[in-house]
């Protein structure tokens, strides 16, 4: 065995060592080598496994012990393992290290066993003789650079199996993220994208090799282009853009880059995409709740200040013209003041409907019914060009509505629709019992999870972009031409769903058609429905006095006149107290006080039930230009109360104290 034959086979295993991965080709690769190295009749392949020795692999001219352990103790590879040292036997059966019961059936005559060292005894290298062999010190330089170099090849292959395991949790971790991680290099081309980019409609084929600017909203381009140049440069940052999906498909993200070094330079960007469009959206929607808040706010004030002069316009109009003859010139003048003024009235109405101060009286009914009731009407309103179809859906649950107003909000959305579809096209209302969940929530952040009764109105006509929806509920807002439309109509719509604690939310796109989908809470139970029958009298009876409670003077004197033309005695109050002095200075019955919810000191409501304990008897009618909680909680009128809504016809204030007097029990 001289020369360096040897040593140049020993040179190419242990560059085939290096480049191994796996413990399965090192144990391969040392099986063939040993036996070929030394020339030996067979070799083997030994790891320690705790306190035992395992037989992994051998190569010899007849079976030995492959796959079978031995306590460390009881073999002579668990002893150079144990002694960190060689050991060459010429006569195994002179050595009292051998179990000799264990080498009889063998072939083996002599052997040479080599630790594999590292920083604790790992395994051994043996080789066997069939004849009596004498091992040369050169075979056991060979044999123990053979097992140094296993044991740097096994130390490399369980770095190489932990850096393996631990990429592969960062690469699972990674791919599983909801969150896209992303790597640009310096040109901005994309060389690595998760999985998750799927969320925006690619696969990760389509976005490698592509410049990010491709899937930036050209508005953002200038502004993430500069953002992405700082990062380069070494600055972490964070920024937000609108995105691009296929399809065109607009998100809202967020992200955080920051350079890749190497060396100390720049080689490229890594960062994560965050999708925050349904969180923009909801505060989108939150901002517009707020603004639509504040604008109702606003509105309720005016038309309750309003309808206070409404009031006094529309009454004396209306006592001057019943004072003039029709062919005086003036009587035409008069006329149109009053209808101006009814005008005024109507549109005051609305603001309140979209401020949601005014009076809902609800009953439980079924919105089915109610869509029957109108239908032949809407058939009228829409058109012959136009096709209506109805979709009711059976057992829908009863809903807690006012039932006119919910008749009020039909008829605005579909004149809407008429509008929307000069040309002629199809108007679908259909209902539906729904349930909006979690999920449903977190798109619309106002909604309060549970189940719902929808009411859904969809048109084919021109369709909205984003500007639009987002001020539709805006009252005075309109996209008609001018003297088509007061901008009134979303808004009245808004504020009496709203006032039902119900939720209106609209679906459109340009030439795509609207549907408008409004939820009110179901409810438990429905009875039956009743109309009220409009009383006829409007003449006082006999005797009948009457307490007006007014701060506002214009508004207190034309009541006190229409009431006294109607026949009725009539006393007059600036104030509570002024109320409450007349009634205990009054000798005779005070048979109705009819009072302003909303005055200085003293609200309606006390006087109300203050007057109850000195004249039990005296019916109580409320009036004002808006309510407040004095009466009613959210719009919703407190059982046993009557009242009216300024402004009012003398016409309605007298059938409404004939219907409150005469419902006086006895």
């Amino acid at each position: 065995m001289g020369g360096d034959v040897p040593f140049e086979r020993l040179v190419r295993v242990v560059q085939d060592l290096s480049r191994a991965r796996s413990l399965e080709t090192i144990t391969e690769i040392v099986r063939q080598a040993a036996r070929a190295l030394v020339g030996s009749d067979g070799a083997t392949f030994v790891l320690r496994e705790g306190e035992l020795c395992h037989y992994v692999d051998e190569d010899a001219i007849a079976p030995l012990w492959k796959g079978q352990r031995f306590p460390l103790t009881a073999c002579i590879s668990g002893w150079v393992m144990l002694h960190r040292q060689p050991a060459a036997i010429e006569d195994i059966y002179a050595d009292a290290r051998i179990p000799q019961d264990a080498y009889r059936p063998t072939f083996v005559k002599s052997l040479v066993m080599v630790p594999i060292r590292s920083a604790e005894p790992i395994g051994a290298i043996g080789n066997y003789w069939a004849q009596p062999h004498r091992a040369s010190a050169e075979d056991l330089r060979i044999l123990q650079a053979l097992a140094d170099s296993a044991s740097v090849a096994m130390e490399n292959v369980r770095v190489y199996e932990q850096l393996e395991r631990s990429e592969r949790r960062y690469r699972d971790l990674v791919e599983n993220l909801e969150d896209v991680v992303f790597s640009l290099d310096t040109a901005g081309r994309m060389q690595y994208v998760s999985p998750a980019v799927a969320k925006f409609g690619y696969s990760v084929e389509e976005m490698l090799g592509q410049h990010f600017e491709r899937f930036v909203h050209e508005d953002d381009r200038e502004a993430v282009l500069r953002d992405f140049t700082l990062a380069m440069g070494g600055e972490a940052i964070n920024c937000e853009f609108r995105g691009i999906g296929k399809g065109g498909a607009v998100f809202f993200l967020r992200t955080t880059v920051r350079a890749t070094l190497e060396n100390g330079a720049p080689v490229g960007l890594n960062g994560v995409l965050i999708d925050v469009t349904a969180q923009r959206r909801a505060e989108a929607q939150l901002r517009s709740a707020q603004r639509l808040e504040s604008v109702g706010r606003l509105a309720g004030g005016v038309a309750h200040d309003f309808n206070n002069l409404l009031t006094v316009i529309n009454g004396y109009a209306d006592f001057a013209l019943q004072r003039v003859e029709k062919q005086d010139h003036l009587h035409s003048d008069l006329r149109e003041i009053l209808s101006a003024g009814e005008r005024a009235a109507s549109l005051t109405r609305q603001l309140l409907a979209f401020s949601r101060k005014q009076v809902l009286q609800p009953e439980i009914t079924d919105l089915n019914w109610i869509i029957a009731d109108i239908e032949k009407m809407l058939r009228r309103l829409i058109g012959e060009d136009i096709t209506l179809v109805t979709h009711p859906a059976p057992n829908l649950d009863p809903v807690l509505v006012d039932a006119s107003q919910i008749e009020q909000v039909i008829m605005n959305l579909v004149v809407n629709a008429r509008d929307a579809m000069p040309t002629g096209g199809r108007l679908s209302i259909e209902t539906a019992n729904v349930e909006l969940d979690d999920a449903y929530v977190d798109q619309h952040p106002a909604v309060t999870p549970g189940p719902y009764v929808m009411l859904a109105i969809s048109d084919t006509g021109y369709g909205m972009n984003q500007q639009t929806r987002e001020r539709i509920f805006e009252p005075f807002f309109t996209t008609k031409e001018g003297g088509k439309g007061t901008g009134l109509g979303l808004a009245t719509v808004y504020g009496i769903v709203r006032q039902s604690r119900g939720y209106i939310w609209v679906y459109s796109e340009p030439g795509q058609g609207t549907t408008f989908k409004i939820y009110l809470p179901r409810s438990e139970r429905i009875t039956a429905k009743e109309r009220p029958v409009a009383r006829k009298v409007v003449r006082a009876a006999a005797n009948e006095t009457i307490l007006v409670v007014e701060d506002v003077e214009a508004v207190r004197n034309i009541v006190v006149r229409i009431l006294k033309d109607a026949g009725y005695s009539v006393l007059a109050a600036a104030s509570g107290k002024e109320a409450l002095a007349i009634c205990q200075g009054h000798p005779g019955e005070i048979d109705l006080v009819i009072t302003d919810v909303i005055m200085p000191q003293m609200s309606g409501r006390e006087v109300a039930e203050q007057l109850a304990n000195a004249r039990p008897q005296t019916a109580v009618l409320y009036m004002s230009g808006y309510t407040d909680n004095a009466i009613v909680h959210h719009g919703v009128l407190d059982p046993g109360k009557q009242f009216i809504a300024k402004p009012f016809s003398a016409a309605d204030l007298t059938h409404k104290v004939r219907e409150v007097l005469a419902a006086r029990p006895g």
